[in-house]
């Protein structure tokens, strides 16, 4: 008789496991090769929510197209780009903070191949105003070269990471800014001419400023902020000022951004933020390393990361907005 209690415990199981409930798959523990993507940040602010990757990839196809023909300090597309970061300040409602209407034209001997020219160059200077009473009357500065190369050896150099970038990042930044709530203090944009030959609109700006010398309480400026991984950006001037420091690494997580800083002594004077930080102004200067198409008609809008742009621009927001909130400014080799 075994074989019959055999049979109906064999019957008794197979109604068991058809009534059941299924079995959970076997969970795989093994490590994924990629690592999963961040939740998008979340930070409760018009400003920052309207920033996109694609409309600053916009103007760097504009600036780059050939009409600008490189953008060379002095030149007719230099003068384009010019006339270009211009409409861009009218349009968002900035005021006039030239010496000229939006404009501070300047005359200067140029270097390197422009040594021995004469050179009519120009800033492009525009305020928005702060909300407060008070700390409206101080100005952290936003800055970003709008020169390239131009032609040379009837070659057009288009440079849409150097600087066509930090061009198109500062008209977005900006006009984030005339979206979201204002900050206590005044921000003055600044599109300089000249960078390539010498830093000429950022010396003369700080040697001749718009505003009160006294009332400019930071810097930040942004050359080259378009090529490489998604997460990454490097800085300098994070070892001049503690309360600098602080304001960019609390803005990198929300930015989704890693920031590295092994070129801090080394970049101190390789861009605008130069004759700023001379001058004892606290700065901050966002970029990325030299790439295989640094100075070449190989740098080119197809090649720009929109998620960097992306990234870029709201970490220069964000700490534009601490900075103008803060208590205090913040103070040089602190």
């Amino acid at each position: 008789m075994n074989w019959i209690r055999a049979l109906m415990l064999a019957v008794l199981l197979a109604v068991v496991v058809q009534t059941a409930s299924p079995l959970p798959a076997r969970v795989d523990d093994t490590p994924p090769a990629v690592a999963a993507k961040p939740a998008p940040a979340v930070v409760d602010d018009k400003g920052f929510d309207s920033l996109g990757g694609d409309r600053i990839r916009a103007h760097i196809v504009k600036l780059t197209s050939d009409e600008f023909e490189g953008r060379g300090a002095g030149t007719e597309g230099g003068m384009l780009a010019r006339d270009y970061m211009e409409r861009a300040f009218r349009s968002l409602g900035l005021k006039e903070a030239g010496t000229e209407g939006f404009r501070q034209p300047f005359r200067t001997k140029g270097r390197g191949r422009s040594k021995a020219t004469d050179l009519d160059l120009c800033n492009v200077v525009g305020i928005l105003e702060g909300s407060d009473d008070e700390l409206k009357k101080q100005y952290v500065v936003i800055g970003a070269h709008y020169d390239h190369l131009g032609r040379r050896n009837g070659t057009i150099y288009p440079g849409a990471d150097d600087n066509a970038s930090g061009s198109g990042t500062l008209i977005e930044v900006a006009r984030a800014f005339t979206l979201g709530e204002r900050p206590k203090r005044s921000l003055l944009f600044i599109a300089f001419d000249g960078e390539e030959i010498g830093l000429l609109g950022s010396r003369h700006f700080v040697k001749s400023p718009t505003v009160k010398d006294e009332a400019l309480v930071a810097m930040l400026n942004m050359d080259m902020v378009s090529r490489g991984p998604d997460g990454d950006l490097w800085l300098s001037g994070v070892s001049e000022s503690s309360a600098m420091k602080a304001a960019v690494e609390a803005a990198a997580p929300l930015a989704e951004l890693k920031l590295h800083f092994e070129h801090e002594r080394e970049w101190r004077q390789s861009s605008d933020h130069g004759p700023f930080a001379d001058a004892g102004i606290p700065f901050l200067y966002f970029g990325v390393p030299d790439h295989e198409d640094y100075h070449k008609p190989g740098d080119t809008a197809d090649k720009v990361n929109e998620t960097l742009l992306l990234r870029a621009s709201r970490v220069v927001y964000l700490t534009a907005r601490a900075i103008g909130n803060a208590a205090s400014a913040p103070e040089f080799g602190e």
